[in-house]
């Protein structure tokens, strides 16, 4: 699609100014495709010129969000004709904050050797397994349960807050006392963390000691990626982190806050303004993404349904003001049962490869595998579209000799890989 010039200049113009903010705390607001990866890979290359690198942090909320802002900013890094390796820091809040604890001793009194952090993987057949037979709770769902309360404990610092599922009969007091006691004795024996505790042991740490002693580790600035799905645990850290002296700059939009099932707060990016008053305010508006047919009743739906907290939007769809314009369609479709719907979807994707639309680009997502999944393939049988079925499951590090070959792989390269001696015992 060609762009308009003013429109591409607009944008670019306020990418650079949010790259470039000087300011010592920066929120930046930045809806769905407007370039917000770029404008913190730029921001790293700008304070990279002033700043050593090393004292430089990028925080992310997963893995792979981080795993691919590296990416990005490597190669932004090498393409700037750097020979050497990006030297800045890209991980999620929980490295940054077990970094922390580990700069300022806090591991070492507690773990023989450096702790690592649980995986889903090990937090099922690990740490929830052994709980059931220390516990005697046969039950797989219930030793979840009771693992997930406390983790949303640790990550909120209240009991039973918004987004917890409330599992019947509730959680006795006995039952965390339980895991308490079997997580503290079983932590330092494998060395490893439940990811919930590593922020909340940061933040005490920090909150014990005085904000002018600084940090345990050399860190100038700080900048935090989606920012709108940090819980209240998250948020507290960063700002004791910011209190020690590090330049903050935080980018993120509240419409697009999708973890309230880790307890996210899109309050923190919302009232950002009122907890720093001194803080600089970017709006990125450009969306790239989506033309109005998708973005108007997106946004329709969300003014409709949000608090008066929501930050408003106005926002330029720029494949709209293309030329030629992209048109986008929402189609809203209502069926008498599933064969109806499995049918329906099945012509509705040899349509759009028929008009030369990549399959692999066509996701079909599934409310419940068992219920949907064989009426939808033999629609995609009948129709005769090519399909690839995928599921968590089918990983091959999460299958037992998948997960035997990593562990061999990780001992190999850290005898002091605790937690992989403990699956490959297993």
């Amino acid at each position: 699609m060609q762009v308009p010039g003013e429109v591409l200049e607009e944008a670019s113009r306020a990418q650079r100014a949010a790259a470039l903010a000087s300011e010592e705390v920066v929120r930046l607001i930045a809806g769905p495709g407007a370039g917000k990866s770029r404008v913190i890979r730029d921001r790293v290359l700008w304070l990279s010129r002033t700043v050593d690198p090393e004292r430089i942090g990028v925080v992310s909320f997963t893995r792979a969000s981080a795993a691919d802002l590296q990416t990005e900013i490597q190669r932004a890094w090498t393409e700037a004709g750097s020979d050497e390796p990006c030297r800045v820091r890209v991980s999620t809040l929980h490295s940054l904050a077990l970094r922390i604890l580990r700069g300022a001793g806090q591991l070492s009194a507690v773990f023989p050797v450096p702790p690592r952090v649980l995986d889903s993987w090990e937090m099922a057949a690990i740490f929830d397994s052994e709980f059931g037979e220390v516990s005697g709770e046969r039950s797989k769902v219930r030793r979840e349960d009771i693992r997930r309360d406390h983790e949303a404990f640790w990550s909120t610092g209240t009991r039973l807050p918004p987004g917890l599922p409330r599992p019947m009969p509730p959680i006795t007091d006995s039952e965390r006392n339980g895991l308490e006691a079997y997580y503290f004795s079983r932590s330092a024996l494998y060395c490893y963390l439940l990811p919930s505790d590593i922020t909340r042991r940061c933040l005490e740490y920090l909150q014990a000691m005085p904000a002018d002693s600084g940090l345990p580790i050399q860190l100038t600035h700080l900048i935090v990626d989606e920012y709108q799905d940090l819980n209240s645990v998250d948020l507290r850290l960063i700002d004791e982190i910011h209190q020690r002296g590090v330049k903050l700059f935080v980018a993120g939009d509240d419409d697009q806050s999708i973890y309230f099932f880790r307890y996210a707060m899109p309050e923190g990016i919302q009232g950002f303004g009122q907890k720093y008053p001194a803080s600089a305010l970017h709006v990125m508006r450009h969306c790239f993404r989506c033309p109005d047919e998708l973005l108007r009743p997106a946004i329709r739906l969300m003014e409709s349904y949000s608090p008066e907290t929501r930050i408003p939007k106005d926002y330029v769809a720029v494949p709209s003001v293309a030329t030629p314009p992209i048109v986008g369609k929402i189609d809203r479709w209502s069926f008498r049962g599933h064969r109806q719907e499995a049918d329906a979807i099945a012509t509705s994707c040899a349509a759009l490869i028929q008009q030369d639309f990549p399959a692999d680009n066509i996701a079909i997502l599934l409310s419940s595998r068992p219920a949907l999944e064989r009426a939808v393939v033999q629609s995609l049988d009948v129709a005769g579209v090519a399909y690839e079925l995928t599921t968590d499951s089918e990983r091959f590090v999460d299958a037992p000799s998948g997960r035997a070959a990593y562990g061999l792989i990780r001992f190999a390269l850290d005898p002091d890989d605790f937690v992989a001696l403990r699956t490959l015992v297993g």
